[in-house]
């Protein structure tokens, strides 16, 4: 009888390291230092007929200058159009942004029209490399009939090197991070007046 209950507690011990290994390792991976140069999309959230601005956000590595950077951000167009992009403050002296959208057809199986927004990102001086950080915010119009959701912003982008000849990044090496816009329900603001005589 007490070799059977130290067999089960030799197991469930077993069971609960294993358990914690696992745990710990899938941690360690989603809280990893990068091993290439980065590009995110943030996280935003809005409602019907506002206006949203997503962080598009660059980490570079050691050993590594970016130049430029190109990079086509999808979203659907029945719920989002693109209104402008906007230099990050803290960087705005030191690159050069240019951005345009245009329609696509077979966007998704959900989304059978939408846009491609075309970005490219360069740094102002052929000497300096593109700083880390946020590089610019992308501002979108939500719809006015648009449903909460979660609105996926997919990326694809390369990027140059400052190195003589500049040399080519693209994924794997370069890791690219998709964004989202959760869009909620407008609020609702309700007024008291009083009028006196």
């Amino acid at each position: 009888m007490g070799s059977r209950i130290r067999s089960a507690s030799h197991f469930f011990l077993a069971l609960l390291l294993g358990i914690g290994i696992r745990v710990g390792w899938a941690q360690a991976q989603a809280t990893r230092a990068p091993t290439g140069p980065r590009l995110s999309l943030g996280i935003s959230s809005g409602a019907s007929e506002v206006e949203v601005e997503v962080p598009l956000t660059f980490t570079p590595v050691r050993g590594m200058e970016a130049g430029r950077i190109e990079a086509q951000i999808t979203f659907p167009s029945r719920t989002l159009s693109f209104l402008k992009v906007t230099g990050y403050l803290l960087s705005q002296q030191e690159i050069k942004i240019e951005a345009k959208a245009r329609e696509v057809k077979g966007h998704s199986e959900d989304s059978p029209t939408g846009s491609v927004l075309e970005i490219s990102v360069e740094s102002a001086s052929s000497n300096k490399p593109l700083p880390g950080g946020v590089l610019a915010n992308l501002v979108f119009t939500v719809a006015k009939d648009a449903q909460p959701e979660v609105v996926a912003l997919g990326i694809q982008a390369k990027l140059w090197t400052l190195t003589d000849p500049p040399r080519e990044i693209k994924p794997p090496e370069l890791e690219l991070y998709e964004g989202r816009i959760n869009l909620q329900e407008p609020r609702v603001f309700f007024g008291c007046f009083f009028y006196m005589h």
